[in-house]
């Protein structure tokens, strides 16, 4: 379930950047807070390889001026 919730979050970050226009603003929501605490803290736990798509598609929407908020 954890890693499900991981894949899903990166997922839809992974989407965002591919039709990110600048200007634009995204909303992801999770209900899974330890997924999300997991994805702002870096570390070489399970769950890695999903948090370094999310930090490569993250820095692919911010160098495109677009905001994204996971919640």
């Amino acid at each position: 379930m954890y890693n499900g919730e991981l894949d899903g979050i990166t997922s839809a970050i992974e989407y965002a950047s591919n039709i990110a226009s600048p200007g634009d603003y995204f909303d992801i929501y999770s209900d899974n807070q330890a997924s999300i605490y997991r994805l702002s803290k870096t570390s070489d736990n399970p769950g890695q390889a999903s948090q370094i798509c999310y930090i490569e598609a993250s820095n692919r929407i911010v160098a495109q001026g677009v905001t994204i908020t996971i919640n």
